[in-house]
Parts: C-alpha cells; sequence; structure tokens
C-alpha cells in the first residue's frame, strides 16, 4: 500500500518509465538470439548436460500445468525446474540404453486399462471416487478427430504427456537397476550373524555436563580441525546465504480502530433490515449457519444473551479475535435432534431438463404405487434408486443431523411432518423421501444466525507513516550493526534467516511469497555485502485483506561458499559439538583404573546394565543412541572393562558381562529376497539422486530475475 502512495505522488515518472518498458518489450525479440536463445525459446534458463532448458518452454509448461493453481507460485516454479531437470537426465540415460515410451504404450497410459497416476487423479470423480471413463474417452476422441476447441486443454494435454512419458522412462530405468540389486548368500549370512547377535553389558556414563561451560574454550581453529576431519558431512553442493532481518509490525492506531467501528455501526442498519442475511453476510467478512443450533453450540460471547434476543435482532458490536463483529438471530425454533429418513434418488445432471421431466414423472409413478399400498418403499428403492449407497438398503439414510443433507431434503426432513412422503428436488436429481423418524432431546428453542464483521486495520495513513519512519532508518544506517545500533530501546530485535541457496523463496518466519524472493534475490546480488543492509524495504500484505501488515529490513549476515563450510556459517551446528569432545576429553583426564564400581563412584554415577542389545538397536532404553558404546558391548572382551568412549551425550565406560554369538541363516532364499526387496526399494530415489550427483547443472534462474 506505501508503494500505491508512492507511485501515485510520483505518477509522471512512470508514464516515463512505463513508456520505456514499452520499447524494450518492442525491441527483446529482436535482441533475443543474443542472450542465449532465439525469440522461440527467449533465453537459457539453465542447462542439465548438453540439454538446454528455455525459459519460453518452461513458462508454456507453467501456465499449462498450473493455470489457476492456488499452489505457491515458487513451489511450483522449483518443482517444475526438478522436472525438467530430471527429463533431461533421464532422456540422456533412456537413449543411451535404448528405452523409449511408444504410441500405443502412451494410448494405454492416457486411456486404457493401464491409466498413469497422473491420470487417475486428475479426472477422478469427487462423488464416486471414480476416474471419469466416459471423460477420457470424449478426450480421446477429440485427439483421434483432430477436434480440440480449447487450445488451453489442449496445451495442458501435451505437458502432461510429456511428465508421463518422463515418468514411464525413469519407471524402467529403476527396473533396469532394481532387477540387477542381488544379495549373495556370504552377505546374507554375514547380515544374518549380525542381527542375531546379543549382549548384555554392564557400563558407567559420566555426562558432558560433569563439566561446566566456562571451563571449556572452543577457538575458530578447533572448530576448522572439526570441519576438516568431517569434511563429507559439511561440505556444500552450492553456496548457500544467511540473511538477518527487522519486522516492522504496521498495527491499527485508535483512530483506525474508530474509523473501522463507524463501519461496522453502518453495516448494522443494513443488516437489521436486509431480506438475504446469507448473501449480506457472505459480502461483509461474515458467515450464515444454514440450520438451528443448540445455545451451547453458539459463540461464547452470544450464548448468554442469545435467549432475550427476538427474531431480527441484531447484538453488536463487540471484538472478537481482531474483528468488530455484530450478531443477528435470523430465526428461533424447536428442532428435532435428529430424524430417521429414507428416499428414492433419481440422478438428474445439471441442466438436462428432458431427463428432470422423465425423473419427476417416474417418481410420480413410485410414489403413486407406495401410498396405494401396492408396493413397499424398500423394493421400490431397491429397483429405482440412483443412490448406490442406499438404494440396497431400501434406502434407508439411518438417523440424521441437520446439515448433513442436502437443504431440500434437510427441509423436508426437520420441519416437515413425521411420516410424511414427499418429492424434492435437489442438485442431485430428485427424490422421494419418506420423514420415518423425528427425535428430540428436549425442546428447547434452536438457533439460525448470521454475522458480519470487519477487520480492525491501519489505514493508509499508518501504514505510509511506518513505512516513512522504516525508510528513514534505512537511509540512516547501511550495515546491520548501525541499524542495531539505532534500534536501541525500542523493543525490536534482529530474526536470523536458516542458510538458502540462490533459488529460495522462505526466508525465517516470513513464509514465502513475492517479497522474501526479492529478499533472497538481493542477498545473492553480486553487490551485496556481509552485514550490510538492504536500501529497499520489503513490503508484506494481509493475505485476506491486502493491506500492508509489515515492513521488513532485511541484511546479508553470512555467506556460505560451495565447498567445506566456514567456521561462521557452520558454527551454531558444530560448536556444542566441538565443545562436548573437549568436555569428553578433560572427564577422560581424570578417569583412574578400570573398575567400573569405582569409577561410578568417582563421578557420582551408579553402574547400569543393559539386559540385551543388538546392532540393530538404534535407540536402547536407558542408553539411548549410542553406537560407539553398542560397538564395544558387541565386540569387546567378556569381563573387561573397554577404554573410556566419548559418545553423543556423554563419557561411556563398558563392560560386556554376556554375549550371544550370531548365527548364519538357516533360510537363505527367504532372507535373500527380503534383502533384495529393501535395496530395490532404495532404488526409486536412490538412482536419479545419483544421476543427479553426476551431471553437470547450471542454473541461470537468478541471473534472469526468476
Amino acid at each position: 500500500m506505501a508503494l500505491i502512495g508512492t507511485i501515485r505522488k510520483n505518477f509522471w515518472f512512470v508514464l516515463i518509465v512505463l513508456g520505456l518498458a514499452l520499447v524494450a518489450f518492442l525491441f527483446m525479440d529482436i535482441f533475443a538470439g543474443q542472450g542465449g536463445g532465439s525469440a522461440a525459446t527467449g533465453p537459457a534458463l539453465g542447462k542439465v548436460g548438453g540439454t538446454t532448458i528455455n525459459y519460453n518452454d518452461f513458462r508454456r509448461a507453467e501456465s499449462s500445468l498450473y493455470r489457476g493453481s492456488s499452489a505457491n507460485q515458487y513451489s511450483v516454479q522449483n518443482t517444475l525446474w526438478n522436472f525438467f531437470v530430471e527429463k533431461a537426465i533421464i532422456d540422456d540415460e533412456a537413449d543411451k540404453l535404448g528405452i523409449g515410451v511408444s504410441r500405443d504404450e502412451l494410448r494405454d497410459l492416457e486411456f486404457g486399462a493401464n491409466l498413469h497416476p497422473m491420470v487417475q487423479n486428475t479426472f477422478r470423480n469427487p462423488q464416486t471416487g471414480q476416474v471419469d471413463l466416459a471423460q477420457l474417452n470424449q478426450i480421446k476422441d477429440a485427439i483421434d478427430n483432430d477436434e480440440f476447441t480449447n487450445q488451453e486443454f489442449r496445451a495442458y494435454w501435451a505437458e502432461q504427456e510429456k511428465q508421463i512419458i518422463k515418468d514411464q522412462k525413469q519407471s524402467k530405468l529403476n527396473a533396469m537397476v532394481s532387477k540387477a540389486m542381488f544379495t549373495p548368500t556370504w552377505m546374507v549370512n554375514k547380515i544374518n550373524t549380525q542381527n542375531t547377535a546379543n549382549a548384555t553389558f554392564d557400563y558407567v556414563k559420566v555426562p558432558f555436563d560433569y563439566v561446566s561451560d566456562a571451563d571449556v574454550e572452543v577457538s575458530d581453529a578447533d572448530l576448522s580441525a572439526y570441519l576438516k576431519s568431517n569434511s563429507a558431512k559439511y561440505t556444500n553442493d552450492k553456496e548457500t546465504r544467511r540473511g538477518e532481518y527487522f519486522v516492522f509490525d504496521v498495527i491499527a492506531t485508535a483512530d483506525d480502530s474508530l474509523a473501522n467501528r463507524d463501519q461496522i455501526n453502518g453495516l448494522i442498519k443494513e443488516f437489521k433490515i436486509t431480506q438475504n442475511d446469507s448473501i449480506f453476510a457472505a459480502n461483509n467478512n461474515g458467515n450464515y449457519v444454514n440450520y438451528f443450533a443448540k445455545q451451547e453450540e453458539l459463540p461464547a460471547n452470544i450464548k448468554d444473551i442469545v435467549g432475550d434476543l427476538n427474531a431480527g435482532d441484531v447484538y453488536g458490536p463487540y471484538i472478537d479475535q481482531g474483528f468488530y463483529t455484530a450478531f443477528k438471530l435470523v430465526d428461533k425454533q424447536v428442532v428435532p435432534d435428529s430424524v430417521k429418513a429414507r428416499h428414492i434418488l433419481r440422478q438428474v445432471a445439471p441442466g438436462d431438463l428432458t431427463s428432470l421431466e422423465t425423473a419427476k414423472t417416474l417418481a410420480d409413478s413410485i410414489l403413486t404405487e407406495i401410498k396405494a399400498g401396492r408396493a413397499s418403499f424398500d423394493a421400490m428403492a431397491s429397483q429405482f434408486s440412483q443412490d448406490p449407497g442406499s438404494s440396497s438398503k431400501g434406502g434407508d439414510l439411518g438417523y440424521l443431523t441437520q446439515g448433513s443433507l442436502l437443504p431440500a431434503m434437510n427441509q423436508l426432513c426437520f420441519f416437515g411432518k413425521e411420516g410424511a412422503y414427499e418429492i424434492v428436488q435437489t442438485q442431485a436429481g430428485v427424490h422421494i423421501m419418506h420423514v420415518q423418524d423425528q427425535k428430540y432431546l428436549n425442546r428447547d428453542a434452536k438457533y439460525k444466525t448470521a454475522i458480519v464483521r470487519v477487520p480492525i486495520t491501519p489505514s493508509q495513513d499508518t501504514q505510509d507513516a511506518i513505512y516513512a519512519e522504516v525508510t528513514e532508518l534505512v537511509s540512516k544506517n547501511k550495515s546491520i550493526e548501525s541499524f542495531k545500533t539505532a534500534l536501541e530501546g525500542k523493543d525490536m530485535t534482529s530474526q536470523l534467516s536458516a542458510f538458502v541457496d540462490q533459488n529460495a523463496f522462505n526466508v525465517g518466519t516470513l513464509g514465502g511469497d513475492k517479497s522474501s524472493r526479492d529478499i533472497v534475490k538481493w542477498m545473492f546480488d553480486s553487490d551485496s555485502d556481509v552485514g550490510e543492509i538492504s536500501a529497499e524495504v520489503f513490503s508484506y500484505s494481509d493475505p485476506n485483506f491486502y493491506y500492508d501488515n509489515k515492513y521488513v529490513v532485511a541484511g546479508l549476515n553470512a555467506v556460505n561458499p560451495k565447498g567445506l563450510q566456514t567456521v561462521e556459517a557452520a558454527r551454531d551446528q558444530i560448536e556444542f559439538l566441538v565443545k562436548n569432545q573437549k568436555k569428553g576429553e578433560k572427564i577422560i583426564g581424570q578417569i583412574s583404573g578400570s573398575d567400573l564400581s569405582a569409577i561410578a563412584s568417582q563421578f557420582g554415577q551408579q553402574v547400569q546394565n543393559i539386559p540385551s542389545a543388538n546392532i540393530n538397536a538404534k535407540n536402547i532404553t536407558g542408553l539411548g543412541n549410542e553406537p560407539k558404546v553398542l560397538a564395544a558391548a558387541l565386540n569387546g572382551a567378556l569381563n573387561a572393562t573397554s577404554s573410556p568412549i566419548i559418545g553423543n551425550s556423554g563419557v561411556y565406560l563398558v563392560s560386556p558381562t554376556s554375549r550371544t554369538e550370531g548365527t548364519a541363516a538357516a533360510n537363505v532364499p527367504s532372507l535373500r529376497a527380503s534383502s533384495n526387496q529393501s535395496d530395490r526399494v532404495r532404488v526409486t530415489t536412490g538412482l536419479i539422486n545419483a544421476l543427479k550427483k553426476n551431471t553437470k547443472v547450471e542454473d541461470s534462474r537468478l541471473s534472469l530475475d526468476f
């Protein structure tokens, strides 16, 4: 909103910028070929091995597959990028191996007995849970006869085909590799021997807390040495960066609140006289409850006063969860708590007037036979009802509560007479209804209600004032430290994001939207330096009411380069690990002798016992996850005390007291099959990840302001 205000104040400048942008657009195609792509394909968005991912191809797929989607734009783009990368890799491998997808195979996946999951999910009828084969056949005929009139859908289908083909090729590659997975007999026996070996052992644990933090100093040299000795774990495939940001919440002032109260008071006058409460509530941030609720089901601030209201009365305004709210009692009646009913349904497609008349005529005939006693309801339901859920039960719907039926059915069941037979029409078709029973727990009134709301929001003046204040702070403070100094005494602290790559769109607690994406782009700008803050103030909008609800000042806190992480980048992850290592070394230096009881007494601990443990024990009760301790128990000499072990939560000394040695496999074929299956399951994700790791992927999205 603050940006809109700025644009208004500089309108002529905006016209000049728009004019220049138009000229640039007109010449864009002329120079497109000079930027790594033709006018048809656009610039190169990236390169995977020898395959170029073209900008226009990417945008075309995004538009075709996700048009109208409510999914996060940047999440969609990231998903699509991964598809293009994997497709390029899969196509290359498939070409080398002679793997393809024939036209007949594709048709079977799209329309045949072997429907691809993507087709099944897209064309599944939500009411029946079944794939809409009739719709698929219509699409098939349109393709066969070249009769696609909806070009948007044709484009969608073309992109879907690409995804299906890629997935099918990948499935074949996975099958080739997984079928080659085999566990030899010696390995089956080795695995079984390890899995069946058990140990009983005593141990003493001296927790790291025995040494205080003040007694251990961790230097940058210590951290650097740790990183080098654990380089495989702390080496980055790509550069990441961490942001530090300050959030200025935009809060409504007292004057803003008064203005919002005036709005609700104006609405209340109309609310009292409106003839359509449901539409009025929907148009004014409220809701309309289309059934009669018990008093105890109403909101806490309403249920105590509703009994004193008459139908049509409006109560309010009152503040509820950031809104000025007004409540209207639309009606009150004594209504059954539940109803038992049955029906016979003749389905009618929306807008099919001929079928509607046919259904009504048949329903009249059926009802005449039932009322005349010439046919039973059960028999007619079994023969004529098109409701698969109730026809086999004589049309029985069971006991129902308000709101569980379509409106016309609900009206008859809860407000008609018990025992009534009626024909009603709904969006599903024509129903012959029989209200069998109406149950009342009591005769207390129930209430139909509506509410309207006005959000308590900051005015444009308030937004502009806070934006101006933040902008001034940014203009005077160019570094993170300077900005922190300027905020001293204002009860505001900075927040750190995680380390993110150049294509991230989530920043800390700010979530993922355009502003967060813009912060990431700034963080990776070549002109952005560590410790610097951005000259731009980033605006975040309320997702429901579209005012600026916070302004964010972002800084670049740290850069984690590709390769071995820097000490600063890894400090939060490893400092406590190195500190515990040093504490462990201090504890070991104080241990004397090898008698567990004496050592336990020395450190104020107790000798503890594990009655049974084997190599598969990831988390042992009383011990936790301590693989080094488990290894000592399974491999150390019986009744001998191990050397001190620095574990995950302390220093341990272990004494195995008994051990059951593992045995060779009794049923090698069965265990081999189980091992083979376990390995083959991992192929699904392991193969594509391995192929990605061995393929050079050039990502140009950031340079194209993506």
